[in-house]
This record gives C-alpha cells, structure tokens and sequence, in this order.
C-alpha cells in the first residue's frame, strides 16, 4: 500500500495521472461516502491528497484526514476558511493584508444603493459563501441582473453579496508547495498563513493595488507543467 492516497469524488486528469505514474491509490468518494471506520483506516499514518470538489464532502473529509493522517495537502485550516470570505478577509486582515474595498448586499431592497455608490465603475460580484457564478461586472443593469439571479437561485446559505468596485483586472495564481506562477508581497504572507499546498489565490487589481479575494483549495490543473509540477511536489513524500 502506498504511503499517499488521493481522495476524489470527481477524478480529473490530474488525479489518475498522480495515480498513474506514482503508483499512488486513488478512491473515490462517491456520492455514497465511505463509513468513518473504513475512511480512518484508510487514511491513518498516511499522506492525504484531497482533490474533492463538493465543499461539504471536503470539509468533513478534511476533519477527519486532520486527526487520522499524517500529513493533509491541503490544511484544513486552509480549506475551512477558503470557503467563507467573511473569514478569509479577517484571517489576512489580522496578518496585514489588504482585502478589497466592498459593499454588502443582504437582499434585493437595497441594491439600487449600491448601484449608485459604485456609479459606472467595472465590479466584481462574490458572496459570503462560494458560488458558482462570479465574474466581472460591466454595468449596473447587469449587477442587478446578477444579484436577482442568485437572490432567488441560489442555496440559503447564500444570502449576502459583495459588490467589490474599481476592478481592473483578475489572476489567478497557482500554488504547489510552496512555488507559485506569480510572487508578491500578498502571496507570500498568504503561503506563511497557510503553509505549503496545491491551492489558488486569485488576485484582483483595484485603484493600482494586488489585493486578494478568493482561495481555491481544489484548483482545476490541466496544464502538463502544472501537472508536472505536482507530481515532483507529491513525488517528495
């Protein structure tokens, strides 16, 4: 048995080719999830791969693989806080880290507002909880638009929207271990909060500044260099 195991409830190129070439045990977590006894024995003493998309599998996963593994790519503090922005934003704050300018929509009564404080300025439209619509908004009519769509679209944990203005551009930036496609300042202070990993930051411009707004824990890596980087990273355990 191998000392490393992935966990996927999706299997993409990149998880049977850590298989595949590194002789690594892949399983999948199907919507069907192994029992805590046999996922603790599975996981005890090992290194942990979590390549699970659904956030609720991989939060608990995460839990668990916490207490049982020995070592979980990625932390589970990392994981925890990625998928709230609330949380996110205070953690960098409190490490001096600048997180975007912003205004808060908590429902459609006061949306007009925030179309008039952020005038014709190009926005980015988040919410507390990750969602899978997010993207850059050109217009007001089309911030509106948006808001109304997920308002009555979404799940109920997402109720509450951030309306991030002034944005001139968005990256996103991968991290394996601790080697990164682009460094600055703010991505270096995140992998010191954080610790080595395969996740990543995505970083907006707004009024001349990098600030960062989201972290993937489960990034899509499909590119052979990206692929490769990862199995020399997984190849070192």
């Amino acid at each position: 048995m191998s000392s490393i195991v992935v966990l996927s409830d999706e299997p993409k190129r990149l998880e049977f080719q850590i298989a595949r070439k590194l002789g690594i045990d892949l399983i999948r977590v199907e919507n069907t999830m192994l029992s805590v006894d046999e996922l603790k024995e599975t996981v005890r003493g090992r290194v942990v791969l979590l390549r699970v998309y659904s956030p609720y599998k991989l939060l608990v996963l995460s839990l668990i693989c916490e207490k049982y593994a020995r070592k979980v790519i990625n932390s589970t503090r990392l994981i925890l806080t990625s998928f709230n922005r609330e949380a996110l934003y205070k953690t960098l704050e409190e490490h001096g880290i600048e997180t975007p300018r912003r205004y808060y929509i908590f429902d459609l009564c006061n949306v007009d507002d925030v179309v008039r404080r952020i005038g014709k300025t190009r926005a980015l439209l988040l919410t507390f909880t990750k969602s899978e619509i997010e993207g850059l908004v050109e217009t007001p009519q089309a911030l509106v638009s948006l808001v109304e769509h997920r308002y009555y679209m979404s799940a109920e944990d997402v109720k509450i929207n951030l309306v991030i203005p002034d944005i001139e551009n968005m990256e996103n930036i991968l991290i394996i271990g601790r080697e990164v496609t682009k460094m600055n300042d703010n991505v270096r202070k995140i992998i010191d909060i954080f610790g080595e990993g395969i996740y990543s930051i995505t970083i907006v411009e707004q009024r001349g500044r990098q600030i960062p707004v989201s972290i993937d824990p489960v990034p899509l890596i499909e590119e052979d260099e990206n692929i490769n980087r990862v199995l020399e990273y997984i190849r070192n355990f």
